[in-house]
């Protein structure tokens, strides 16, 4: 029997290690990278600023043709709809569409009848649409291969595009994950101030009457009804009048700043936090204020941004911003004179994470240990580190040889 897959979930892989005894796996182990061709932003909003943003990015674009990810089919319905009061040409793409309802939405979208295809992840598997400009995350996927394959779907074929990434205070988390993989080809935007969006719609449109007066030009005509109507106007009105007139008649909505609206001022770099487990406790003479002090040492932050401070027999936990964290555990790791410090993880069930010692509560990162979490040289009146094993865990790679007995893997080409 073959099966192929573009991916493999790890249920899948059990379910055939429960009811087949030998299985060959055949991968490509090549890493899936976003195109070079296709520009990477994320912007921070507001979850109640997301149309707002969404459409003021499609009206800065003089030929946007996109697809807008989001995560339920109740979200797909309601951006579409909400899209569409707003005037633009947008259509939902989910698992409850009929497969006539589905082709017929597709239909749409690839002849251009719509510019905007709102869809779920399940729903636009296996979409082949040419020349996209745009793909918008209205939503940080959960998994980075979820990105990966939102993003690859602009900037095919040697056309250009761009992938703009929404991100929320509550998900800033996972945008670490996408920088991850992303590196530096993950940028940092704002959404389009209003004005701007004007004065690009002012320039485009003396782009296009230069252009149509020049084909009236060459096309005498074709010209001269036009030319015929413009002379009866001209009879009672002044040419300044009478074209001010006209552009207020056929472009009135495209001009109107009422049209958009005020945004909610919001700072995703403050707003995220990050959980920190320190391998200093009272034990060694902690408390809240050496905590904080230990936390100070290792970074330049105020006292307003470090919070939620715990202290236990054997370690504590501390609050700090996001875009700070990674340089405190890199800080704490390179000095050699300060305790542990990791990530926490998250809390699970209402309580703690991680393993427990007499009942103390906290998030103490995978693979710690009391044992482990002491290490020699500690200065009570001074945190810090002067020896020891350095901190670890093990991971397992989902699938790896040796997972059921008598699978196999191998990487393409072997």
């Amino acid at each position: 029997m073959l099966l192929f897959s573009a991916t493999l979930a790890p249920a899948v892989l059990d379910i055939l290690g429960d009811r087949t005894q030998d299985i060959e796996v055949l991968e490509d182990s090549s890493e899936t990278l976003p195109t070079e061709l296709a520009e990477q932003l994320w912007i921070e909003v507001h979850p109640r600023d997301k149309l707002e943003a969404l459409s003021r990015i499609v009206d800065s674009e003089e030929d946007f043709f996109g697809l807008v990810f989001v995560s339920t089919k109740v979200e797909a319905d309601r951006v579409a709809a909400q899209l569409a009061e707003r005037g633009y040409e947008a259509e939902g793409l989910h698992g409850d569409l009929s497969q006539d309802a589905r082709e017929r939405v597709l239909g749409k979208f690839r002849d251009r009848r719509l510019s905007i295809l709102v869809a779920t992840d399940v729903a636009a598997r296996g979409l082949d649409i040419e020349k996209l400009s745009h793909v918008i995350n209205w939503s940080l996927p959960h998994d980075p291969d979820s990105y990966l394959h939102r993003v690859g779907r602009t900037g095919r074929a040697g056309n250009s595009g761009t992938a703009i990434t929404f991100v929320t205070p509550e998900e800033y988390r996972l945008l670490f994950r996408i920088k991850s993989i992303s590196g530096n080809s993950l940028k940092k935007a704002t959404v389009p101030l209003v004005d701007e969006i004007i004065a690009g719609k002012k320039e485009r449109l003396a782009t296009r009457i230069g252009a149509k007066a020049a084909e009236f030009a060459e096309d005498e005509a074709k010209a001269e009804r036009w030319k015929g109507l413009a002379r009866e106007l001209l009879a009672n009105l002044g040419a300044e009048e009478a074209l001010a007139a006209v552009l207020a008649e056929g472009f009135k909505d495209d001009f109107d700043r009422d049209r958009y609206r005020e945004l909610t001022e919001v700072s995703v770099d403050n707003a995220g936090t990050s959980r920190l487990f320190i391998a200093y406790g009272k034990r060694e003479g902690a408390d809240p204020r050496s905590v904080v002090s230990l936390v100070k040492k290792l970074s330049d932050l105020q006292d307003r941004y470090i919070g939620s401070v715990e202290v236990y027999e054997n370690f504590s936990f501390v609050s700090v911003p996001f875009k700070s964290a990674e340089a405190i555990i890199d800080e704490a790791r390179k000095s050699g004179s300060f305790p542990l410090v990791k990530k926490a993880l998250p809390r699970a069930g209402g309580g703690a994470a991680g393993h427990r010692q007499r009942g103390e509560p906290g998030e103490r990162p995978e693979g710690w240990s009391p044992a482990r979490g002491q290490r020699r040289g500690f200065d009570r009146k001074s945190p810090g580190l002067a020896g020891g094993k350095p901190f670890g865990h093990k991971t397992m790679a989902p699938g790896g040889a040796g997972r059921y007995p008598g699978t196999k893997r191998k990487n393409k080409g072997e």
